[in-house]
């Protein structure tokens, strides 16, 4: 007997927490922005997205871990198949994994300090961390797409579309709240709303990926997958 986790199965477990995040957040700028309060409650400081002490920001940090594990296992098995592309496997286990340290130690913004000293930046770049952001990304693409283009048609697309979704979340609405904040602050509610949006499309890039690597895995690697030990009925 072969036991395997079913892509969609997986997603819909995932988005549930998804909504779960959501409605708090929700119920958190509900109070802000209602009754004009900005110090909430604990429970409501958890449950919003804003900082980095919240329920989205372990969440977030725990997909990107996953990512990273099922990766990893996937280059073990094409190394053990003497395939060459078991080091770009790797390497975006690496990635991931760093991804996942930097979702919650948030050393992309310790960037933005030294930066600021330098010059003023305008709206799109007010979080000055979106330079090296980007530079990262376009060596990520360069490094990266000869593996990319190798990769069977749907799983090319799927990993092309989920880094789009999540990459235009983590820069793309970064820049629009840099924009925001200059010109009205980071208290509005459009502020939030496009942090929300932000941090969800980061939420669903992640999802996107780990269910692309799960259909990867179901479609070209079927030797890769949990066999549970048979427990016999008898008695001693």
């Amino acid at each position: 007997m072969t036991l395997q986790l079913a892509p969609r199965r997986v997603a819909a477990i995932l988005l549930c927490g998804v909504a779960l995040l959501t409605l708090g957040q929700l119920l958190a700028l509900y109070v802000v922005h209602s009754g004009g309060h900005q110090d909430t409650s604990a429970i409501l400081r958890v449950a919003s997205f804003r900082g980095d002490n919240n329920l989205e920001t372990w969440y977030s940090s725990m997909l990107l871990v996953e990512c990273a594990l099922l990766l990893s296992v996937i280059a073990l098995a094409t190394r053990a198949q003497l395939a060459p592309d078991w080091v770009a496997w790797a390497g975006l286990a690496g990635t991931f994994f760093f991804l996942s340290i930097d979702d919650l130690c948030r050393f992309h913004e310790m960037m933005s300090d030294p930066m600021d000293l330098l010059f003023e930046y305008p709206g799109p770049l007010q979080y000055s961390w979106v330079i090296p952001g980007m530079l990262f990304v376009i060596v990520f693409a360069v490094v990266f797409t000869p593996f990319v283009n190798r990769l069977p048609r749907r799983s090319r697309w799927s990993f092309i579309g989920a880094g789009a979704l999540y990459v235009g979340g983590a820069l793309g609405m970064e820049m629009a709240l840099g924009i925001e904040a200059k010109s009205h602050g980071s208290s509005t509610l459009l502020f939030d709303l496009l942090l929300s949006t932000k941090k969800l499309m980061q939420l669903l890039g992640s999802i996107a990926f780990l269910c692309a690597l799960l259909t990867h895995v179901r479609d070209y690697l079927p030797d890769l997958s949990v066999r549970p030990i048979a427990v016999s009925s008898e008695r001693p």
